[in-house]
């Protein structure tokens, strides 16, 4: 069964070929490569999550769940997200992301900003953030 990437590379080639569906499976290609790339990120952060293995730390932070573990992961390594963005990167269904981030807002880890529809979350915990780059570095040792 070949990967969705060689799936995406014989699409490319057949739009080059055939013009007249270009136009018609452009939209197909645009939304394949985007699903693509977002299994890719969505991967890579759960990659590092399992990899860091650090529950005790989190609990001891104050940060019990994995979906808040995973989305405090997600902002310290992108920085400002949106709702929908912590959701995509992390695979966090949304509804839970709008409850973990009330939790994470209301014990000071995390900070919302902007107004409904412009939101944008930011991880502001110094003790996280330190825990997760002393992690990090131990990790790339």
């Amino acid at each position: 069964m070949e990967s969705a990437k060689e799936a995406l590379e014989k699409l490319k080639e057949a739009m080059t070929k055939e013009k007249d569906l270009y136009s018609n499976l452009r939209p197909i290609y645009k939304n394949l490569k985007t699903v693509i790339e977002e299994t890719e990120s969505r991967t890579r952060l759960n990659d590092i999550f399992v990899k860091l293995d650090i529950e005790d730390s989190w609990k001891r932070l104050g940060i019990p769940t994995r979906y808040e573990s995973k989305l405090c992961l997600a902002l310290y390594l992108s920085g400002e997200l949106s709702p929908r963005q912590l959701h995509e990167k992390t695979g966090v269904p949304l509804p839970k992301v709008y409850q973990t981030v009330k939790k994470l807002q209301d014990s000071n880890i995390v900070k919302k900003t902007g107004e409904k529809g412009k939101t944008k979350i930011e991880l502001v915990s110094d003790d996280i953030k330190n825990e997760l780059e002393k992690h990090l570095k131990q990790e790339e040792s």
